[in-house]
């Protein structure tokens, strides 16, 4: 079994997904973004 951590290293804001390889299976475990606290202001 392998967790992986793909990232998008984005100017303004980071992207982020896990996924969970076991054999060939592949599972969505999670994704999301992280910004800096000024930045969710202008995203809104």
């Amino acid at each position: 079994m392998s967790i992986i951590l793909g990232i998008d290293p984005g100017s303004r804001v980071t992207g982020y997904g896990v996924i969970r390889q076991v054999g060939r299976q592949l599972t969505y475990l999670g994704s999301g973004c992280i910004a800096r606290k000024w930045m969710i202001y202008r995203l809104v």
